[in-house]
């Protein structure tokens, strides 16, 4: 057994010591490079923003509808203070009457404590799955 080990590794001494390395050819990197170029990787993405096109559309609707309203409102209470009192009284008026319906609609509901707590959950657990695609990119 020792006899065979030991032809062996002569073996292999005179193998290794008549063998050489092999060189990559001249062109070998131009070869490379050019193939690399030619390769159109599919799963290279483009960079996308986190708010899209549509949502900066729905922010900037938003916004101009909360500053039109303030416009509005301010215009409407920079008026005489006898007309002032009198739009403040029709305003509460409304406001009070549909406080009451509200909360007579309201008291005739009977839901169990945990359902608001649960359904907000639900919401932001999808709320936050949707930030995790959208920042991973995953479809």
């Amino acid at each position: 057994m020792e006899n065979e080990n030991i032809n062996f590794e002569r073996i292999v001494k005179n193998v290794l010591k008549k063998s050489t390395v092999p060189e990559p050819s001249d062109d070998f990197t131009m070869n490379v490079m050019s193939n690399i170029s030619q390769i159109n990787p599919g799963w290279i993405k483009t960079e996308q923003s986190l708010i899209s096109r549509k949502g900066w559309f729905i922010i900037g609707i938003t916004v101009a509808l909360v500053i039109t309203f303030i416009i509005i409102v301010s215009n409407i209470y920079n008026v005489e203070s006898a007309r002032q009192i009198t739009y403040l009284q029709n305003y509460n008026q409304i406001i009070n009457s549909i406080n009451m319906q509200l909360s007579k609609m309201l008291s005739q509901i009977k839901l169990p404590f945990w359902l608001p707590l649960g359904l907000l959950f639900i919401i932001l657990a999808l709320f936050i799955e949707s930030v995790f695609r959208k920042i991973f990119r995953i479809n």
